[in-house]
């Protein structure tokens, strides 16, 4: 079937100046591009029907799942062991987070601040210590990350996996931030988010999000006489790749984890914060007392856990079952 396209004078203008520019060789080749483009679209579309799954949205604020997809690219370290056994083998080693707002914590440096996420997650190992290989899973509950510029940098100059000038949802080799506003995204615009998650995120990371969503629905979880559980990278010896607790955590908690410290020095972290100059929250507020930073943490942990099973829920266990064929 032959179609015939008309080109107004003012486009094959734009049309000549690509072509003198090298962006493309011909007006034909230009056509066929666009059209291409189009019909990829629309394929999207029509593979990937939402008008079916037109959900009310309820009125709460917008989070974000941050995926760290391996904690050894920014904290982990070179060489781990486990019970005094080294690790032979390492499956799986990532970390992930849902939180509505970050904070900042002043660094020693201007305009090298860190940023203090709070929330909830988890950190999670899949490894081997003796042959024949037999994995063990072990993981730990986090309410809280301390990351530093020069992390997120190595995290998101990896190599993109997710390209979009109009998407905020953001996807490297290294990392996958996916913010829950996408639920409001226009129909044609979610179908390709939606087939970017499925295939280069949901599903092979299958794993930590199902373990996210336990956690994140379960009464149990994050327990409030447990206090703030906080992920950290803050370059301080006494707290660079540590899982900083109170002194309240349950035994368990306690117990050793491949790549990653428990300490228990979580005063001594709340105090760094404040001789730093304090917790400088979003909203502009300046938190300068550990009760003060304490309340925040617990209370921004609580909110975490209602944005996930509001909104969370919608995007991570429903787009998961899209189809594959993408």
């Amino acid at each position: 079937m032959k179609i015939e396209i008309e080109i107004s004078e003012e486009m094959k203008e734009k049309i000549n100046k690509l072509i003198k520019i090298g962006r493309c060789s011909s007006e034909k080749d230009f056509i066929e591009e666009a059209v291409e483009k189009y019909m990829e679209v629309l394929d999207r579309a029509i593979i990937y029907p939402l008008t079916e799954e037109v959900i009310e949205r309820p009125e709460v604020p917008f989070g974000v799942v941050l995926l760290i997809k391996d904690w050894r690219h920014v904290g982990g370290g070179e060489i781990y062991s486990y019970l005094g056994k080294p690790v032979l083998e390492i499956q799986r080693n990532w970390v992930i987070f849902v939180y509505q707002e970050s904070a900042t914590i002043p660094g020693p440096i201007k305009g090298q601040d860190y940023q203090f996420l709070p929330g909830v997650g988890m950190y999670s190992i899949k490894f081997s210590h003796h042959k024949p290989n037999m994995y063990i899973t072990v993981s730990r509950e986090i309410n809280g990350m301390i990351l530093s510029p020069k992390t997120l940098d190595a995290l998101y100059n990896c190599e993109k996996i997710f390209k979009s000038t109009t998407s905020k949802l953001r996807a490297t080799e290294c990392v996958a931030e996916i913010p829950f506003e996408i639920i409001d995204h226009p129909l044609y615009l979610q179908s390709y988010e939606r087939g970017v998650l499925a295939v280069r995120i949901l599903t092979p990371y299958k794993d930590a999000f199902d373990m996210l969503h336990e956690s994140s629905v379960s009464d149990a979880a994050y327990p409030a006489h447990e206090g703030p559980k906080i992920l950290s990278l803050h370059p301080d010896v006494n707290f660079w790749n540590k899982i900083v607790t109170s002194e309240n955590i349950g035994e368990d908690y306690k117990q050793s984890i491949p790549g990653i410290e428990i300490s228990q020095n979580l005063n001594e972290l709340i105090q760094l914060f404040i001789e730093s100059g304090g917790l400088f929250l979003e909203d502009g507020r300046l938190l300068l007392s550990s009760k003060e930073i304490i309340d925040y943490i617990m209370e921004k942990t609580k909110e975490a856990k209602e944005i996930y099973k509001d909104l969370g829920d919608i995007i991570i266990r429903k787009w998961e079952k899209i189809d594959k064929r993408l």
